[in-house]
């Protein structure tokens, strides 16, 4: 895959070349620097880019904004505003050139990169429904064939973007400590995943963060369509990203959902993540947790005979991308020897029998209870068999998510 051309147009060539710096070490190819407004039509005449960076403000006759209707007009280059002003009467005029993204400075990595793999997403989109309404305005016969081949082609599409979202979930988990055989590992981890369509918004994973401790994120994207699955890929990389910089869930969650506000308000659509994470340290033999808007997991400890979920007190944080300054609380729990936690989705919960009745929380809890003596990976078997003989089917409309803790050992 070819690295995105970049032009960047920029009067002050020391914040040029620093934006052209990050772009590099982000993976794109900046092909030019222009300084005004004739300059960067006459570089973009030339160079044909993928994409613009467009300062407002620019030295000479003509501003970033004239600049950019010009190369709406000429050009099929996607434009996204870098800019220091915010101001209404500013917004209303940059919205003549139709930008594909507008960006404060000064402005995350990551939202950089979120902005840019929206502009030419979108851009891309945009492309391919104009050819499709090109191809639909042809005689029938090949209005039918043409249909054919790109339902085959989307089919194909699906299946691979299936096969990725799949790969994006772990395969294998962490070992703790590290070098220890999974026999020996102190923690043992167990997973079930199946989307309801073709891709789906559920997500999870687990993060080695030290010997003695990891990280387990969950999440569930409102959808189960292609956008959703975009946002879970996201996802993996900002959670990461973020699970190795604080050892304070609620203070990762609350980034994380500064970062997806931004995203899907760049987006304009309503969209919303709610999200589970915990950490787990067995030297310290204690579990930090926080959430946002998301089910709370089963906490079951089988040498204490008891069973119940795992809540913050006080409230759960909101789901993520709805409010930027949203505040997420971290709880705190012990661990010990026996324990099991399971993280879910709400897709085995809002499962349904013929009399429209839900499986709920309280038949999951009474479920986990009545195996607590099995093994994670068996338990999670038998809960399965379990809603399924509820629901009278196999079929699940949901995605269903679930990942789960044994602690084996301590220390």
């Amino acid at each position: 895959m070819t690295k995105a051309t970049i032009t960047i147009v920029e009067d002050e060539m020391i914040i040029a070349r620093e934006l052209a710096a990050r772009l590099n070490v982000l993976g794109y190819d900046v092909a030019d620097i222009a300084a005004s407004k004739q300059e960067a039509i006459q570089r973009v005449t030339a160079r044909q880019p993928d994409l613009v960076f467009m300062d407002i403000v620019l030295k000479g006759n003509g501003d970033g904004i004239e600049a950019a209707e010009e190369i709406h007009r000429r050009f099929d280059i996607p434009i996204i505003y870098v800019t220091a002003y915010a101001d209404e009467s500013t917004l209303q005029r940059a919205k003549i050139a139709e930008p594909f993204g507008y960006i404060i400075k000064p402005f995350s990595e990551s939202t950089l990169r979120a902005v840019i793999e929206m502009a030419l997403y979108k851009h891309g989109m945009e492309h391919q429904l104009r050819a499709m309404n090109e191809q639909l305005e042809q005689r029938v016969k090949e209005r039918t064939r043409e249909l054919q081949e790109k339902n085959t082609a989307m089919r194909e599409e699906l299946r691979i973007a299936q096969e990725l979202q799949t790969a994006m979930l772990p395969h294998h988990f962490p070992v703790i400590p590290r070098g220890a055989t999974p026999e020996q590992s102190a923690l043992r981890f167990f997973s079930h995943y199946i989307p309801a369509g073709s891709v789906g918004g559920d997500y999870f994973d687990v993060i080695q963060l030290s010997d003695t401790a990891v990280g387990v994120f969950i999440c569930d994207v409102v959808g189960h369509d292609v956008s959703a699955a975009l946002v879970t890929a996201m996802l993996r990389s900002l959670v990461e990203e973020l699970s190795v910089k604080t050892a304070d869930p609620g203070r990762m969650l609350g980034e994380l959902n500064r970062t997806l506000s931004g995203f899907f308000q760049e987006l304009g659509r309503t969209m919303f993540v709610s999200a589970f994470y915990l950490i787990a340290d067995v030297k310290r033999g204690q579990m930090l947790y926080s959430n946002a808007g998301h089910p709370n997991p089963v906490h079951l400890r089988r040498r204490e005979g008891t069973i119940g979920l795992l809540q913050v007190a006080g409230r759960n944080g909101p789901a993520m991308g709805l409010f930027k300054d949203a505040v997420y609380p971290t709880g705190r729990c012990m661990l010990a020897i026996g324990d099991m936690v399971l993280l879910l989705t709400d897709g085995i919960l809002e499962v349904e029998n013929p009399g429209q009745e839900f499986y709920g929380k309280d038949r999951l809890i009474a479920a986990v209870s009545g195996l607590a003596e099995l093994p994670g990976h068996e338990l999670l078997g038998q809960l399965l068999a379990d809603v399924r003989r509820f629901s009278h089917s196999d079929a699940i409309e949901d995605d269903v998510c679930l990942v789960g803790i044994d602690i084996l050992r301590m220390g």
